[in-house]
């Protein structure tokens, strides 16, 4: 009698207990780099939900489709970090019992890669950002550009002939594979997509015997075949490009082309929307939502959605006069920015980098050495790091015809959100996940 009365609690309390998790399913690679999601996979048919949490905070929404419960995260993660989510109120199909999913995980610290160059040959290494070490994946003469895309490095160098040569080597088995360029020439701007399939470059060419190619963009599916596919605007012509990006998450490229015109050309479709004239470009916000632009005004914060413009004035640290210079803009109206602030001891201007939300300013890097210079800054797709690229004092040049770098450029890395200096790299062009 006593064993049956056991048995009878355990059913009544397993009744009211609600849906409980079988298993969870999540790419913790992708949700670094994309918004990602997290499915738990309940014993029955859920209802709906209540709520959502993460912690540390990031915007989730959750959905129910049969058995399973589907966390949407609204931003990429970071790295290296220890999450939970909650989802309470999780109540069956068939009854209001309600119990809570919990799922605690850490995402991982990507292999990132950057750009050695020296007298005795070039190197692409592979490091970590908290590693002070680093390795050799490929060595070649002359390295002007690489792009990391899926388990390849897409590698350009200058041959003999003073052409680039495209080489793409597996990060696997150290495979070397040359690719047919449409012509002879330059490349330029390499660059490729956050899903590891496309690569793009912008190719000049002037050779005799070669057709005329004056900075025409060419992408390549690699997980199709090897054919170059060349962009083309409005006006069904290959477009002379002065910059470009690929749009994070889409088939989509943003052109800057040499009359000034900004377009917005779909990869896979081929339609093309124009965005008018501006008088230069920047580069494209993390999330791929906006566009560095330049007009008369300034720096111009242009919405590839509504087309709505937001002039980006550097907001004054502590009341000093402060001048903008180069901005790279982030998700949740957040931006960094070089930037000279007045030194009100000396009333001279010193160079530092900023994060600043349109109403706070704070400064998060400033040149540790007199008469160095900031030569570029990059953030991670996530938004977690800032790459900033300096040269020292009187540096000089390597008069690469590409990318060309003082023989002492360093990369710092610095946490975006305190400032923190991560590492130093001995080299520059760092390749985020």
């Amino acid at each position: 009698m006593a064993l049956a009365a056991a048995a009878s609690l355990l059913v009544v309390l397993n009744a009211i207990a609600g849906p409980k998790v079988e298993s969870v399913s999540m790419d913790l690679d992708r949700t670094v780099l994309a918004n990602g999601q997290l499915r738990f996979f309940a014993n029955e048919p859920v209802g709906s939900v209540a709520s959502v949490s993460v912690s540390p905070f990031v915007g989730a929404a959750a959905s129910v489709s049969g058995d399973v419960v589907a966390v949407q995260f609204d931003r990429p993660l970071n790295y290296a970090t220890d999450y939970e989510v909650t989802v309470e109120g999780v109540t069956g199909a068939f009854d209001d019992s309600a119990s809570q999913f919990t799922h605690a995980f850490r995402t991982g610290e990507p292999t990132i890669y950057f750009l050695s160059r020296a007298e005795t040959g070039d190197e692409i290494r592979a490091t970590s950002i908290s590693s002070n070490e680093s390795r050799v994946v490929y060595q070649a003469d002359k390295i002007q550009e690489f792009v990391h895309v899926g388990d390849l490095l897409a590698v350009s160098t200058l041959s003999p002939a003073r052409t680039s040569e495209l080489t793409l080597v597996s990060l696997t088995d150290g495979t070397v594979e040359v690719l047919q360029l449409p012509s002879a020439g330059t490349i330029t701007d390499l660059k490729a997509t956050s899903d590891g399939a496309t690569i793009g470059f912008v190719l000049t060419s002037d050779e005799p015997d070669q057709p005329s190619i004056n900075r025409q963009l060419f992408t390549l599916d690699l997980s199709v075949d090897r054919t170059f596919v060349v962009a083309t605007g409005i006006s069904g012509s290959p477009l002379a490009v002065l910059s470009w990006d690929f749009v994070a998450g889409t088939s989509q490229v943003v052109v800057y082309a040499l009359d000034s015109s900004l377009e917005q050309v779909d990869l896979a479709t081929g339609a093309v929307v124009p965005f008018g004239e501006f008088e230069g470009y920047a580069g494209l916000s993390t999330d791929g939502t906006e566009a560095v632009v330049a007009e008369q005004l300034g720096q111009v914060a242009l919405s590839l959605g509504d087309r709505a413009r937001e002039v980006i004035t550097p907001t004054p640290y502590q009341t000093r006069l402060t001048r903008g210079g180069a901005a790279r803009l982030l998700r949740d109206g957040l931006r960094v920015q070089v930037v000279s602030i007045q030194n009100p001891q000396t009333d001279e201007f010193e160079s530092s980098i900023v994060r600043d939300n349109g109403a706070e300013s704070v400064p998060i890097y400033q040149l540790p050495i007199v008469g160095s210079e900031i030569v570029t800054i990059y953030p991670s797709s996530n938004d977690q790091y800032l790459a900033i690229e300096v040269d020292p004092p009187d540096g000089g040049s390597d008069f690469y015809p590409v990318q060309p770098r003082s023989p002492g450029v360093t990369t710092t890395i610095v946490e975006i959100a305190t400032g923190k200096v991560i590492r130093n790299i001995n080299g520059f062009a760092v390749a985020w996940p």
